[in-house]
């Protein structure tokens, strides 16, 4: 299996692995970030398990990487490739500006987070909350891929509590 030919859609809360489906013919595996659990040390540790894995930083929000420490979030271990770079906000135009940050720093995917739960993301218009939101949604993914050559992906949940119907999944 070729490194960084796998592409997925995660719809597990965060912390644990799940299946991805593979663009070439071998199956592969990516792990869900944690908050205050993935960090470069940890990403870094699950390399060493399987080179096989797709591995995620935690939610790094754009204000974070706009207003705070950008070469500390930016930063990671050039052994942890495949990496994916997984992003939080909605706003689209802020959204492109982080992904041609995270190009630069050279990972090799970037994921609109579209699945936290926590109330302190929701507070920030982003996460899980963004399922509502499908229009949204596709401007912010527009934006990013209009901004970079990295292939964007939406990790997001099942279903929202007050709706469950399969038809979201395909409107996001």
């Amino acid at each position: 299996m070729q490194k960084g030919r796998c592409s997925h859609r995660c719809a597990a809360s965060g912390g644990g692995f799940y299946a991805v489906e593979a663009s070439s013919q071998a199956a592969c595996l990516g792990g869900c970030p944690h908050d205050c659990w993935t960090d470069r040390h940890c990403r870094r540790f699950h390399r060493e398990l399987t080179a096989y894995t797709w591995l995620f930083t935690e939610m790094i929000t754009t204000g974070a990487l706009i207003h705070g420490q950008r070469d500390k979030y930016l930063a990671f271990n050039p052994e942890e490739h495949p990496v994916a770079f997984q992003i939080g906000g909605s706003d689209p135009a802020e959204l492109a500006q982080c992904a041609r940050w995270v190009e630069q720093a050279g990972y090799d995917q970037l994921d609109l987070n579209c699945g936290c739960p926590s109330e302190r993301v929701q507070k920030g218009a982003f996460g899980a909350c963004l399922m509502a939101e499908p229009q949204l949604v596709a401007d912010c993914v527009k934006a990013m891929r209009d901004a970079c050559v990295l292939e964007v992906t939406v990790k997001h949940r099942i279903g929202l509590d007050y709706n469950t119907s399969e038809q979201q999944l395909f409107d996001l």
